[in-house]
Parts: C-alpha cells; sequence; structure tokens
C-alpha cells in the first residue's frame, strides 16, 4: 500500500441494489423475510414504498470497498455502524471513506477509517468506521 495521511479519500465503490441483489443475499445467508420481497409486508414494516433491501447488505458493499482498497491480504480488526436509511428498491448505493488514524504497528499499519453509504438522493443509510491492519509490503 502506498503511503496513506490522515483525509485521504477512499475510492468510492457503487452499486444497484434492489430485489435481485436482496434475493441474491438472502439466498446466500439463508436469511428470508417476507419484508424484503413482498410489498405489502414492507408497508406493514413501516416502509411506504413496499418491500426493502437487508441492511447488512449495505454492510457488506462498505467490506467490499474496504477490500479493494486496502487488498484482500488486509485484516479488519474492529467495525461499526449505524444503519440510517432504507435500501429502497432499485436505488444506487455510493459507498465512501476517508482515512481518520493511521498507527504504526509491527509490520505495518492499522489504519481507522470513517465509512459511509448514501443512495442516489445522497441519503444516509449506513455510517460508521472501519480499522484495517495492513502490512507494509503491500
Amino acid at each position: 500500500m502506498k503511503t496513506l495521511s490522515v483525509g485521504e479519500q477512499v475510492p468510492a465503490y457503487v452499486h444497484h441494489t434492489g430485489p435481485i441483489e436482496w434475493a441474491r443475499y438472502a439466498a446466500i445467508n439463508g436469511i428470508f423475510n417476507d419484508i424484503h420481497h413482498d410489498d405489502e409486508a414492507g408497508r406493514r414494516a413501516g416502509n411506504a414504498e413496499g418491500a426493502f433491501g437487508q441492511g447488512n447488505l449495505i454492510w457488506s458493499y462498505l467490506f467490499n470497498m474496504v477490500r479493494d482498497w486496502a487488498g484482500t491480504d488486509a485484516i479488519v480488526r474492529k467495525a461499526e455502524c449505524q444503519f440510517r436509511g432504507i435500501n429502497q428498491k432499485d436505488d444506487i448505493v455510493t459507498c465512501t471513506g476517508v482515512v481518520t488514524g493511521i498507527t504504526e504497528i509491527a509490520g505495518g499499519q492499522a489504519i481507522t477509517l470513517d465509512v459511509a453509504a448514501r443512495n442516489q438522493r445522497d441519503v444516509p443509510l449506513l455510517l460508521g468506521s472501519v480499522t484495517v491492519e495492513v502490512d507494509q509490503a503491500s
């Protein structure tokens, strides 16, 4: 990994989300809930637009962003998030990150990022932080 500085932006990760992605995520995780595929169930759960996507799917998009940036050998040591918005049908989710801390450790660095996911209307879906260890040689 190149030399980093606090304030540096992580390249954005952009992903479409909708019923097909929600079904794939549910199948992979073995977790099926009507609110993620049935509009009436989504409305009963309080979402006027109907069915809505899994919050953890958005969280996984953020981990994809970190992996793409830090590399597959990086180790996530800490991750925290707050879900802030609903993952609606056909949202375009943009995940972003900014370096907020760099600590030298044996053989590498521990890098802390503030991360966020927003939809195409700039509505925050998730805000959080991730600390990832990277090898100096990476």
